[in-house]
């Protein structure tokens, strides 16, 4: 297949018709390049798989929410923390004594950091100014039954919750890595 002739003479100067020659043949070997069946060497997928919308955009996970540590800290105690926008919150603790305290939180290369406030509990007993550092926990979800696992259509990752390194700030107490699970409804620790 060649180019046609552009209509009328070209003229030595004529970047007009220069620009023009040069798109069409341009064109004419795109379509060479493309043969009748190449579009039929795409691989095809064999199940529905939902795509979002054109031009929408996914935001990424974020730190915002409620959680709860799903191991016992240090004893008989359990906690449960929110983190709220512009880097606030609040924590709960409960087992031997109750505690209810503020906190405080910051992103840094994809981390969170949460600095737990010093609070007074029942029992003539204090929390200390505990930090976790934490990123996000993804877990891929478990395939339904009936569908092919073999079929190359990932399926994306959900976000779990949060894996962190509990840091006590009391001497003689080591770092202890923990899981915090998100929950999907207030917990009491707001």
């Amino acid at each position: 297949m060649s180019a046609s002739p552009v209509a009328g003479p070209i003229r030595k100067n004529d970047t007009m018709g220069k620009l023009a020659i040069r798109g069409r043949t341009l064109v004419a070997g795109l379509c060479l390049a493309i043969a009748p069946g190449a579009a039929l060497a795409q691989p095809q997928p064999n199940i529905a798989v939902p795509i979002p919308p054109s031009g929408a955009l996914i935001a990424p996970p974020s730190f915002n929410g409620c959680y709860a540590i799903t191991q016992d800290l240090y004893g008989p105690y359990r906690m449960d923390f929110c983190l709220t926008q512009f880097g606030g919150g609040s924590y709960q603790v409960q087992g031997a004594a109750h505690c209810r305290g503020s906190l405080n939180w910051q992103i840094q290369a994809g981390q969170a950091t949460v600095q737990l406030n010093y609070t007074t509990c029942t029992n003539n007993v204090g929390w200390s100014p505990d930090r976790l550092t934490c990123t996000i926990l993804y877990v891929q979800p478990m395939l339904p039954p009936g569908v092919d696992p073999r079929v190359a259509i990932p399926i994306p990752p959900t976000y779990g919750g949060l894996q962190c390194l509990y840091q006590p700030s009391v001497p003689g107490y080591a770092p202890v890595p923990v899981i915090a699970e998100r929950r999907y409804h207030a917990t009491g620790a707001g």
